[in-house]
C-alpha cells in the first residue's frame, strides 16, 4: 500500500461525505466513514483538524468530548507553567496538557448519514497529530489487560476478550501499523497483528521501528513522561484507550500521544486507586520499546 504523505485522499465516489472533509488519509485503525453499523468515522477537515464523529444519544462520545473539554478548560484557566503542577489547583489535569491531541472544538456538518433519519452528524474537532510529518510511520496501540469499561454488556465482554486472548499476559495490543519500507508504506493490519503472541509482540515494536531506529529514544522518552503522570493520578481509569505513535522515517523526529477516551471514567479521588489494568500495560509496552534502543544490548550488558 502506498500514498504520498501529505497528499488528500481522494474520496470513495461510492460514498458521500461532509462539505469541506476528506478521508483521513492516515487513518490506521478505528471506525472508517462509510463502514460499520453507524457508517461514521474519522475524517479529514479542509482546515487541517481531525473530525471525530459525535453519535447522537451516545454516552461514549458524550464522555469522550467530556473528558476533551475537561482538560481544554483547566488549560484556558490555570496559568501555572508545567514545572508549577504542584501550585496547580487541578494537578491531574494539569499533568496531561500536552500528552493530548489539542481539542478545537466542535463542528457540525451538513451530513445525514443516507437511508438513517435524523440531524445532520456533529464532530468533534482535534489537532492533527501527522501534521507537518513528511513520512510518518505511524502504530495505533491500544493499553490495558482489559479493554471494555465496567457497563460493558456480557457480549461486549466476549467480543473483547476473544479479539486477541493474549492480551491478557501482555496487557497491550497492536491495532495497526504503517511502516515505511524498501521506498513505501505498507500496512500491517489485523493479519499481522493478530497473530503475534506474549512471546512475539516485541518483534511487533521492534518492526515499527525498525524504519528510524533513532527515534526510538524520543518514543520511550515521551512514553515514560504519560506513565509519570498515571503514576500520580487516581482520579481516571482508561478502558480501549490507545497511544498513537508517530516518527519521521528519515528524521529524529517522534510524537507519542494519547487518543480514544470513550471508556474514561472518573473516580472518587479520596478512594480512588492507581489504574494498575492500565498500568500494566503501559510498564510492559515502555519495556519493549527500550528493548529497541540501538545499542540496548550492550547497555545491558554493563
Amino acid at each position: 500500500m502506498e500514498f504520498q504523505c501529505g497528499a488528500v485522499k481522494e474520496p470513495d465516489p461510492k460514498l458521500t461525505y461532509p462539505t469541506n472533509t476528506f478521508p483521513l488519509y492516515h487513518q490506521v485503525a478505528g471506525h472508517r466513514h462509510g463502514k460499520g453499523q453507524t457508517k461514521l468515522g474519522l475524517l479529514l477537515h479542509s482546515d487541517g483538524s481531525v473530525l471525530k464523529p459525535l453519535v447522537e444519544n451516545d454516552v461514549r462520545s458524550i464522555r469522550e468530548q467530556g473528558f476533551y473539554e475537561k482538560i481544554t478548560e483547566h488549560a484556558k484557566n490555570c496559568t501555572a507553567s508545567f514545572a508549577e503542577a504542584q501550585q496547580c489547583c487541578d494537578q491531574v489535569l494539569h499533568g496531561i496538557i500536552g500528552l493530548t491531541a489539542q481539542y478545537l472544538g466542535e463542528f457540525q456538518s451538513d451530513y445525514v448519514v443516507p437511508g438513517m433519519d435524523g440531524p445532520p452528524v456533529k464532530y468533534i474537532k482535534i489537532e492533527d497529530l501527522v501534521h507537518g510529518f513528511e513520512l510518518p510511520c505511524i502504530a495505533d496501540i491500544k493499553i490495558g489487560r482489559v479493554t471494555y469499561g465496567p457497563d460493558a454488556t456480557p457480549e461486549k465482554i466476549e467480543k473483547h476478550e476473544s479479539k486477541f486472548p493474549p492480551q491478557r499476559d501482555i496487557g497491550y495490543r497492536i491495532l495497526a501499523m504503517r511502516i515505511y519500507e524498501e521506498g513505501k508504506f505498507k500496512m500491517y493490519g489485523d493479519n499481522y497483528c493478530l497473530r503475534l503472541t506474549k512471546d512475539t509482540i516485541g518483534k511487533g515494536i521492534k518492526k515499527f521501528t525498525n524504519s528510524n531506529p533513532n527515534c526510538v529514544e524520543l518514543m520511550f522518552d515521551q512514553l515514560k513522561t504519560i506513565d509519570k503522570w498515571f503514576m500520580n493520578q487516581r482520579r481516571f481509569v482508561f478502558y480501549g484507550s490507545s497511544i498513537l505513535f508517530i516518527y519521521e522515517a528519515k528524521k529524529e523526529h517522534a510524537t507519542v500521544k494519547l487518543i480514544d477516551f470513550a471508556h474514561v471514567h472518573e473516580m472518587d479521588q479520596e478512594n480512588g486507586k492507581l489504574d494498575d489494568n492500565y498500568i500494566y500495560g503501559l510498564k510492559n509496552l515502555i519495556k519493549d520499546f527500550e528493548a529497541c534502543q540501538p545499542n540496548y544490548d550492550i547497555k545491558l550488558a554493563r
